[in-house]
């Protein structure tokens, strides 16, 4: 047989002494995979084997009967929901069997964040810490953002203390507004919506004013200051006697 180089599928007989042989020969298929995103979320869906980046590369053909994984990965202030199509569920790894054309859907929700304490935070003059708590949602995945104080506020940092799934909390700590009598202030973004502004109070640093002595009356060098004369007694004049 010439080797089979079209499309579609022909058949040969090939006898053999008594024995017939057939041989059904077909081109070689590659099944085209796509991939869509859905959502008002952002992300990536990568595969293994390579092919699809989507992002950049949503379809490939991969090879009849390929096994194929797809990962979703969210960007930041974004959730991964969920997959949906060619029998994909849930929001772990998607694994499609190439024996014919699949199509699937990985869905992104954007994520929103809110403060739930107070929004204004005062430090005094020597420093010090405090706590903000925050909570996410938008997706199950929406995890708290790590937030940075306005650039140039240097006095000023932010740690994210602690994580659970869609709360946790940001440390604002603050150093010591040394050397300074003008409160000083900073606005951490938590989102496009919600800021946590941070004062620090000035130094209360007061110069001590001496009072210059005055030396109108003070006695020349070697002199005996003069005596105030001793005040007189008071007489009262003798009247007539009742």
């Amino acid at each position: 047989m010439d080797p089979f180089t079209g499309s579609g599928r022909r058949t040969a007989r090939i006898r053999v002494g008594k024995t017939v042989f057939v041989i059904t020969q077909s081109d070689a298929q590659s099944p085209t995979l796509s991939v869509t995103r859905d959502g008002n979320g952002t992300g990536t869906v990568t595969s293994s084997p390579a092919g699809i980046n989507c992002g950049a590369t949503c379809s490939h053909d991969f090879v009849q009967g390929a096994r194929v994984t797809l990962t979703a990965t969210a960007s930041p202030d974004s959730g991964f929901m969920g997959w949906s199509g060619s029998g994909c569920t849930g929001t772990k790894t998607c694994r499609v069997t190439m024996d014919g054309a699949k199509s699937v859907t990985a869905t992104f929700a954007a994520c929103s964040y809110a403060v739930t304490s107070s929004r204004n935070l005062t430090f005094n003059s020597s420093g010090g810490s405090a706590t903000v708590k925050i909570t996410a949602s938008g997706a199950p995945s929406c995890a708290v953002p790590t937030v940075t104080p306005a650039s140039g506020q240097t006095w000023l940092t932010s740690t994210r203390a602690t994580i659970s799934r869609n709360s946790g909390t940001v440390t604002l700590k603050a150093t010591a507004n040394s050397g300074s009598s003008a409160d000083r202030s900073a606005t951490v973004s938590i989102s496009s919506s919600d800021s946590v502004r941070a004062t620090e109070k000035g130094s209360n640093v007061q110069a001590r004013v001496f009072k210059p002595l005055l030396h109108e009356n003070l006695p020349e060098r070697g002199e005996v200051p003069a005596r105030s004369p001793l005040p007189q007694p008071l007489r009262i004049a003798d009247g007539p006697r009742r």
